[in-house]
């Protein structure tokens, strides 16, 4: 299969220069750094250069921090609490705030939000864009929460639906309340959903490919996600996450291989 042309353009390349290979090698480093890390071993836990001077996230984000420490939150709450704390948590600025603000309480929680009084910082998610003179307060309590309203009704009349499925809801959920449709925040709604709440949305079924997948998609010499799934045995929604991460470390490795350092030292 050629690389499809709206792919390569997002990248400005005429053609892929990495082989599936070449992804599978980075799924597998990945991995390994962190376990290497679990376990106790020193630094550096690589010898590729890029994945020792660049922040990635693991490749599934079931063993990020910020998905682990949110799990643990909503284990044993109801499916609408559970769902409260999804859609919040994505769209906060970052993990540490959510947790910092956020008691554990829905209802308690709710009320601070309605009221706007929670301390967050001047930042949101960076697929979030304020409106003229709204704050992050006013977007948490008219966008957020009319976002979880609705699809707290809508979630009643799921049955294990897939997340290309999911997403749209959510995508346009958040156009009608927003007006635009966030649908890269969208599809993290949707696989946080498939992994807390499984019977509602199916985790295995096929994942939207977002800009940063399509670009990761565009290095390679055959972008069919279909075949990536049957080389890699993960499931759409990891790769899709997986080919954001491959993207960025395309992007490094590039640079770095033509100028011999790396353009921006604070992703070290």
């Amino acid at each position: 299969m050629m690389v499809n042309d709206s792919y390569c353009k997002l990248i400005g390349a005429g053609k892929s220069i990495f082989s599936v290979d070449d992804f599978i090698q980075f799924i597998h480093e990945r991995e390994l750094i962190r376990l290497r890390r679990e376990q106790g071993f020193p630094a550096p836990w690589t010898d590729d250069i890029v994945l020792r001077s660049t922040k990635f996230t693991n490749i599934d984000r079931i063993h990020d921090d910020g998905t682990i420490r949110l799990l643990k939150m909503i284990e044993g709450k109801s499916e609408f609490d559970k769902l409260f704390y999804i859609v919040m948590y994505r769209c906060f600025y970052s993990a540490k705030t959510f947790f910092s603000q956020m008691s554990g309480n829905v209802l308690i929680d709710l009320e601070r939000i309605r009221h706007k009084q929670l301390i967050v910082g001047q930042r949101l998610p960076y697929q979030i864009f304020l409106k003229k003179g709204q704050t992050i307060c006013d977007f948490l309590d008219s966008v957020a929460y009319r976002v979880f309203v609705g699809l707290s009704i809508q979630m009643l009349r799921w049955k294990k639906i897939h997340l290309v499925t999911a997403t749209e809801i959510i995508s346009g959920l958040f156009k009608e309340f927003h007006g635009t449709y966030m649908q890269f925040l969208a599809t993290e709604i949707s696989k946080d959903i498939a992994t807390a709440l499984p019977e509602f949305v199916d985790s295995e079924s096929q994942c939207p490919m977002n800009i940063g997948a399509k670009r990761g998609l565009a290095y390679l010499d055959n972008p069919a996600v279909v075949y990536l799934v049957r080389r890699t045995g993960k499931s759409w929604s990891v790769l899709e996450h997986a080919l954001c991460e491959f993207s960025k470390y395309c992007k490094r490795k590039i640079f770095f291989e033509k100028n011999g350092y790396f353009l921006k030292p604070w992703m070290r």
